[in-house]
């Protein structure tokens, strides 16, 4: 009994792995979020699943907000940029691991505001813009001087 109850146990883990899915944009490409052209194998990440991973290999610019509402890590290489020309949303309020990384000299900017739930981790010399609001109701991880890395026009810690 306790063996069948672990193989169905393992089977739903490795079932939920199956269908995440990783979305990389195309290498020193600049290009639009939302236009398949902009990503390898010609998919846009317009929807999420658990545990996908989004990763910003260029500049590639959103047209609109965001929101994320699973646990999924959007994660920004050294000399790439994210911009998003509306809200960036990270709210999932449940389970662990990070929302977004930016990692070396990466750049996110948000053209509107930043509001998350999650931990966010820049790099040393990566920044992380928004023009108007970044609300933070968890932690916020960086390297020495908090002010260097993160400008916003006004922020809030809940």
């Amino acid at each position: 009994m306790k063996l069948r109850a672990g193989i169905v146990i393992l089977l739903m883990l490795v079932s939920c792995q199956l269908f995440s899915t990783t979305y990389k944009s195309k290498v020193e490409y600049k290009g639009n979020w939302e236009s398949n052209s902009s990503w390898q194998g010609g998919l846009a990440p317009l929807s999420f699943s658990n545990n996908d991973v989004i990763e910003i290999n260029g500049t590639i610019t959103s047209n609109s907000s965001i929101t994320v509402d699973k646990q999924i890590t959007i994660k920004v290489k050294d000399g790439d940029t994210l911009i998003i020309a509306g809200t960036l949303n990270l709210d999932y309020s449940s389970g662990s691991g990070l929302d977004m990384e930016v990692i070396g000299t990466g750049v996110v900017i948000v053209l509107g505001s930043l509001t998350t739930n999650k931990n966010l981790a820049v790099s040393n010399t990566g920044k992380l813009v928004c023009s108007r609001y970044f609300i933070q109701w968890r932690w916020f991880k960086y390297c020495k001087q908090f002010g260097r890395y993160l400008y916003c026009r006004r922020s809030f810690w809940a």
